[in-house]
């Protein structure tokens, strides 16, 4: 039997009223996303490639969102294609 695929949801994101987990990369999020311990957040970033990919921690460069976790990542090299 195939092991299933990590993701994002393994790691239980923190959902926003309006059901969306993305934080935005500017004002009160980015205040609120910078309040956070830094092994709950993560990154949606676009690859170079036309592809979205989340990676652990908090990038600055090709950033999309922020998404927080209740659960910590443990290791910083961790990143997941992104599934809409």
């Amino acid at each position: 039997m195939r092991k299933p695929k990590p993701s994002i949801d393994d790691y239980k994101p923190v959902y926003r009223e309006d059901n969306s987990m993305g934080f935005e990369t500017y004002g009160e999020d980015l205040d609120f996303v910078r309040s956070q311990r830094e092994d709950h957040v993560w990154t949606l970033m676009d690859d170079d490639y036309g592809k979205l990919v989340v990676v652990a921690g908090y990038h600055f460069v090709n950033r999309v969102h922020y998404i927080i976790t209740i659960k910590p990542w443990k290791d910083s090299t961790l990143a997941f294609p992104y599934i809409d």
